[in-house]
């Protein structure tokens, strides 16, 4: 895999969060389960972008990329059991699971995990022009 930048946006506010040490959760909304996904979409050399703020009793994470963005289409297909969209890539380099675990994990400390599209201004065509994809992470916060 090609190196990526992760730019992490960082604050001076501590987001705590509800949740067990040893279920996974560090890696599901660090850089292991939520960045390494999505970066798989981005090109070389480009940034992958992590943001958080607190929501009242939530923490709300962001990973953002500048990749081709993901089909609507498959929006909540991508999270199912050894899904994997990757035409690039040849049969059996991917398991399908990354997204799978990290929607168990997310869901077992009572949170969300979901993606969308960033999208830009309209094209000639009026369609928005998508900037990649943005995957989000809510949790209960403490």
């Amino acid at each position: 895999m090609s190196p990526r930048r992760i730019a992490i946006a960082a604050s001076t506010t501590a987001f705590l969060i509800l949740g067990s040490a040893g279920f996974g959760l560090a890696q599901t909304v660090g850089v292991t389960g939520a960045v390494n996904p999505n970066a798989t979409g981005t090109p070389p050399g480009s940034t992958v972008r992590v943001t958080c703020r607190r929501l009242r009793n939530q923490v709300e994470i962001f990973v953002d990329d500048v990749g081709p963005g993901v089909r609507p289409d498959v929006f909540d297909k991508i999270f199912e059991r050894f899904y994997t969209d990757r035409p690039h890539q040849g049969f059996g380099q991917n398991s399908g699971l990354g997204l799978s675990i990290s929607k168990q994990i997310v869901e077992a400390h009572g949170g969300t995990i979901w993606v969308e599209n960033r999208t830009g201004a309209a094209g000639a065509d009026g369609t928005p022009t998508v900037l990649g994809a943005r995957f989000i992470v809510r949790l209960p916060a403490m």
